[in-house]
């Protein structure tokens, strides 16, 4: 049986090929879905007329060394175990690629001319690294030539293609039609797009990526629109989500639900497609008729001219930017309503983004925040508690969390003004106290244990 490459022995492979498929993965879960699930990848990267040769690249320990003798259904390169960045290089390298296509476990495509059309779209475009706009993000994987990927790990830590410059960024979005017809085939019901049918047509394709889900835009529209009329009485307010990603469609579900402004803002917007809108709207009309929104009143979607770096809609009624939390570009006193979900944790200095929230809030305004105190990199998500913060944010650089506590995020929002009117709380159940480390302590075990929180709070009238 043909061995491994590793890192140490790129001089050996004399191959030159234009373009190779690789698939990045750890396997320590020892999952058998996912095995199978690599072998469905490669087995249609290999069917690509445009991939030339396809690589499994794993971390070089003894783990995957060992496992890497029971997958014969492709070639197996183990590289860096910890740099990302230059596992996908050393790989490229190993078989004198040009041109990557960078899968994982998250990507999802198993038509093998969606894959060729990508890569003939990377080659006739300007760019050095194209991304798929698509619903769902890792349906597609990204194609980025190996000089850019060369460049970029010589200065930073995964992922690289945070790390690429937008003017070097070639978006490819598939043909429409094609996409519903493929929906359709996996699922023949997906026409109707409501939500309990459309949980099916998902689940087939392994594509629950909630933040990306209308169908999980919608229930938090719902979820949040009694809160508001709780803390307001009405719906007629104006509300600014912290950390809105990709999720250009929970404002105007809002905005068609009677909010009066909505405006959300993150660091990096994706582009917006007139496709995904036009996607979105059609899913829109489905999912009123079976499960609709209460109080909502279906309007055709207008998107207007935007020269802030953003988008709108409806007039500039709903608005999504490209923003800094900690310096906020608003008037003082300008909402009634700031939120955001698992966003605060990722977000340092954390304590200027709550000034900033506090001085764009209305007096009398409210603040409902969901944060998640998890280390996001381990399935029980306790893994931080045992170790410094120090040596967490080494062995995790790419990870963008700032490792605060409850109790000092708490004491952050009070000092700027806010009043709490309420605070929930899940705790770590399974996690070791004994062995938390120091770092995590200041605020006692109960503090340490908190794994996510959602508060409710009100700046004085």
């Amino acid at each position: 049986m043909k061995q491994p490459l590793t890192g140490g022995e790129l001089v050996a492979s004399q191959k030159q090929v234009r373009t190779l498929g690789v698939i990045r993965a750890s396997l320590h879960n020892g999952r058998e879905s996912d095995v199978l699930h690599l072998e469905r990848i490669a087995e249609t990267l290999s069917k690509a007329k445009s991939v030339e040769a396809v690589v499994l690249a794993m971390p070089d320990d003894d783990y995957h060394a060992s496992l890497s003798r029971e997958l014969t259904f492709c070639e197996i390169f183990l590289g860096d175990v910890e740099n990302m960045n230059n596992r996908l290089l050393e790989a490229a390298r190993s078989q004198g690629a040009s041109c990557l296509v960078d899968c994982s476990l998250l990507t999802q495509c198993l038509d093998p001319h969606l894959y060729d059309e990508l890569v003939d779209y990377h080659n006739a475009s300007p760019g050095s690294m194209t991304r798929p706009s698509l619903w769902y993000p890792e349906y597609l994987p990204n194609v980025v030539d190996v000089d850019t990927l060369s460049t970029i790990t010589e200065e930073y830590s995964w992922p690289y293609y945070s790390h690429v410059s937008e003017a070097h960024i070639n978006y490819y979005t598939p043909n429409l039609d094609k996409i519903t017809h493929l929906f359709s085939h996996l699922n023949p019901i997906c026409q109707e797009l409501v939500i309990h049918k459309g949980r099916q047509l998902r689940n087939s394709m392994n594509l629950a990526v909630h933040p990306y889900d209308p169908v999980n835009w919608a229930s938090r529209c719902a979820s949040l629109l009694p809160k508001i009329e709780n803390l307001f009485h009405k719906r007629s307010v104006s509300v600014l989500e912290v950390g809105c990603g990709r999720r250009f469609g929970l404002g105007i579900l809002l905005r068609m639900a009677g909010i009066a402004q909505y405006s959300g803002i993150d660091l990096n917007l994706p582009p917006l497609s007139d496709e995904q809108l036009e996607f979105f709207e059609e899913w829109l009309s489905f999912n009123q008729q079976a499960a609709p929104i209460s109080g909502m009143s279906m309007e055709p979607i207008v998107r207007d001219e935007c020269s802030q770096g953003g988008y709108s809609f409806f007039e500039g009624s709903v608005q999504l930017r490209a923003m800094d939390a900690c310096a906020l570009e608003f008037e003082d006193n300008s909402f009634d309503l700031i939120f955001s979900d698992a966003v605060l944790e990722h977000i340092a200095p954390c304590k200027s983004a709550i000034k900033e929230m506090y001085r764009v809030l209305k007096p009398g305004g409210f603040a409902v925040h969901g944060i998640d105190f998890k280390d996001h990199m381990t399935k029980d998500g306790d893994s931080h508690l045992y170790v410094s913060k120090k040596e967490w944010h080494e062995k995790h650089r790419s990870r963008l969390i700032n490792l605060s506590r409850p109790a000092e995020m708490y004491s952050w929002f009070s000092e700027v003004g806010f009043h709490f009117l309420s605070i929930s709380e899940d705790k770590f159940t399974e996690a070791d106290s004994s062995q938390i480390h120091a770092d995590h302590l200041a605020f006692g075990v109960s503090d340490a244990l908190t794994h996510a929180s959602h508060v409710v709070m009100q700046k004085a009238g």
